[in-house]
Formats: C-alpha cells, structure tokens, sequence
C-alpha cells in the first residue's frame, strides 16, 4: 500500500472515498477537480448502450484527482493519466493503486508539446484542467510544482486543444475547468483545434452573481452521428446551495459522490479539499 514521502500529505477526501497523496508545498487539489469529474461523468453518460466500456484521457492530470473522482464514480472506464513532471506522475501511479484503480488506469510522463510519441488512443473522453496563466501575467509562484500547474510552459492552452482533439475519437467529448473571466481564450483554442464548444458557468453557491469558473464541453461538429441523440450540456452548476454549510456539496455534487464506493471504516474520517 503507497504512503506518504516525508514531503507529502495523504488526504481523505470526498466522504472518505477517495485517498489522495499531495505535496505539502507544492500544487494541491482544489474543488475545480470534484467539479471537472461531475461535468465529465454527466457528458460520459449519455454515451449509447452496449458500447465497450469508454477510454478516458486525462491531459495534465497532475496527482490524478480528477482522473481517480471519475473512475471511482463510473465503474466502467478506463483511464489514461498524461503528467509533464516526473515527481506528480510517480505520485498519480501511486494514487491509482492507493485507490483500487491500477486494473483500470495507465499514467504517461509526457510533455503535450512534443508529438504524441505513437499514434495517439482514440478515446471516448478528454479531461483537462490545464495551466490558465500566460506567462509574464501576475505573479508566478515560486515553487516549480505549482508554477508548472498554474502558468503555461512548454505546451501552452492551444497545443492542449490540439493534443486533445487529436486523441478524440469521432464521437468523444472533451471536458474542462478554466477562469470564468478568461473562458474565451478556452473557446478560441478549442475552435483553433476543429471542436465546438459548450460553456456551462460554475458558481461558487446557488444565487450568485458571478461564476467563479468555467465548465466547457468540446466535441467534434458531428459528435455521436445520425443514429446517435445530441449531447445536452448542463444549464450550470453550483457548489454548493445558497444557505448550505461550506463542508456539503451542491445534491447533484453529492450524488455524484455517492457513487463512488462506500469508504473503508478502518480509513479516518473524511475531509473536503
């Protein structure tokens, strides 16, 4: 069973289903990661039955929250897990078995700027939470880890479109989380790539004002073909209620939690990141 380096935590997340091992210093996961999982699984769903189990591909997937989040709600998949940095990759590896996965999910060191290195999987998915900052905007952070998980580097937001749309199989979708202020830049790469896109606004509660990010659907023009029914996107999603507590979910983030297998009595009780 994997545990912690001594420069690691090992987080109990998501009513104690899933167990994450994260630098102490460096990029750790946030809300965003349960939130890309949701969008994902409600896109993946409509997928027609009595397909083969669906191959997912996680571009950028860091120690692998939202790849595990997925897996573990959808019993079916099979994952790819794509990290540039050597130190998140060796840690999503040990996150998959930590969690039961390593049956279902493959971890690629890899960086999208270069060509794939063979022909990439035709999959049924795309996942991406990609580095949203331009270099040279605002202050970059100073440990690497995190500077390669916020601020774009050798594979900037367009080669992560590309990379994506070139991995889609004709009827995939790709799925992922980006500033709500800065979602066009999202849109214009994608569109950059040949895929269309769908935004659905993230809020921080129910009721307010201002999404905090953006949810964005890319898929191909002719996604799913004459015999297949168009994809619905969610309207929006919140996380959590207007009057709810700050430890519980929107219902439609807790149901996709409940998923998930129940957590193992021996494991100490759950905390949300």
């Amino acid at each position: 069973m994997p545990t912690p380096h001594p420069d690691e935590t090992l987080d109990i997340l998501l009513r104690g289903r899933l167990r994450l091992l994260q630098s102490r210093q460096g990029h750790r996961t946030s809300v965003d990661s349960l939130a890309l999982a949701w969008f994902a699984g409600q896109l993946l769903a409509q997928r027609r039955p009595g397909l083969p189990p669906p191959q997912v591909l996680d571009l950028g997937a860091g120690a692998g929250m939202v790849a595990l989040a997925l897996g573990l709600a959808l019993p079916q998949v099979e994952l790819i897990l794509v990290e540039l940095q050597g130190g998140q990759a060796n840690r999503a590896l040990r996150n998959v078995h930590l969690n039961g996965l390593a049956q279902r999910a493959r971890v690629w060191q890899f960086d999208l700027a270069a060509a794939w290195p063979e022909p990439p999987p035709q999959v049924d998915a795309v996942l991406c939470n990609p580095p949203f900052r331009v270099p040279g905007t605002g202050v970059a952070p100073a440990l690497e880890e995190r500077r390669l998980a916020h601020v774009e580097s050798s594979a900037p937001l367009t080669v992560f479109a590309q990379r994506a749309a070139q991995a889609m199989a004709p009827t995939a979708i790709s799925a992922w989380v980006f500033p709500w202020a800065d979602r066009e830049r999202l849109v214009q790469a994608l569109a950059k790539a040949g895929l269309h896109s769908r935004v659905c606004p993230l809020y921080h509660r129910e009721g307010d004002a201002a999404p905090v990010r953006a949810l964005v659907g890319g898929f191909w023009p002719s996604a799913g073909g004459a015999d297949s029914p168009p994809l619905t996107f969610p309207s929006c999603l919140a996380l959590h209620l207007a009057s709810g507590l700050e430890d519980r979910y929107h219902p439609d983030l807790e149901a996709f939690i409940a998923q998930m297998p129940p957590p193992d009595p021996a494991v100490p009780p759950a905390k949300t990141p």
